[in-house]
């Protein structure tokens, strides 16, 4: 018999992705991984991510299963963008959720990147923002956000459920600091007021049509090495920084 609800009621945090509290309640209740948790729910079919999970049966199951505001959870997942990330057709209705292209532009759950300051001070904290591909700094420490170990130089394992240590058993918050400052850190603020509609988009477009602009300039920068190695010298980049990062 399927289980409708669970006995631990986790507690959301401020800027949390759906992952995190689901990966939390896993821990809680001792299971070995967090598709485990999710198997109790017979016949709930979930996306490859659990942050991309829209409006449906899906999301209104999870919320009963945690007894949650179904809300909650949405604001908890990308599409809590989606007007500021999916363009609208004049006399259309607004979209009420990113589309596969925009989730796939703009947000890497397969790849997680993480701060390693926000993970010190709020260690089973896993913020939704650090999968939107646009940041690749953390606007409240202005440091880089990392998505491999320095130890075993392996990626973050998105289904670790101890989100401080890497799967070779690194201590994530070890990581030494890696400082950003300058134009880059200005514009990551930037990027973030757009991101949650404190500022008006780029060249005054709509956010959205400012972002898609963005990204199509992004690709193509990230193809030209000459201005690249210019920017790393020019803004003082940190290092490692990949080429799409930077971008």
């Amino acid at each position: 018999m399927a289980t409708t609800y669970l006995p631990v009621r986790e507690l959301p945090f401020a800027g949390e992705s759906l992952t995190g509290l689901v990966r939390r309640h896993a821990v809680a209740m001792q299971y070995r991984s967090v598709g485990q948790l999710l198997s109790l729910m017979e016949g709930v079919r979930f996306p490859a991510h659990l942050d991309h999970t829209q409006r449906g049966p899906a999301l209104a199951s999870l919320a009963r299963f945690v007894r949650r505001d179904e809300h909650v959870l949405r604001q908890m997942t990308a599409h809590r963008w989606t007007s500021r990330l999916m363009l609208q057709e004049r006399g259309t209705e607004s979209p009420d959720h990113c589309d596969s292209k925009t989730l796939l532009r703009f947000f890497d759950a397969a790849r997680p990147r993480v701060c390693a300051r926000c993970l010190a001070e709020s260690p089973t904290l896993e913020r939704l923002v650090w999968s939107f591909r646009p940041l690749g700094i953390c606007a409240e420490h202005a440091e880089l956000l990392v998505e491999q170990c320095t130890q075993c130089e392996r990626r973050f394992s998105p289904s670790r459920l101890d989100l401080v240590r890497c799967q070779c058993g690194f201590n994530i918050t070890e990581i030494p600091p890696n400082p950003v400052t300058g134009r880059a850190f200005e514009l990551t603020h930037r990027i973030a007021a757009w991101l949650e509609g404190d500022e008006s988009g780029p060249l005054e477009l709509p956010t959205a049509a400012g972002f898609l602009w963005l990204d199509r300039l992004r690709s193509a920068v990230a193809r030209a090495s000459v201005w690249l190695e210019l920017v790393k010298r020019e803004w003082a980049t940190p290092e490692p920084q990949t080429d799409e990062s930077l971008a």
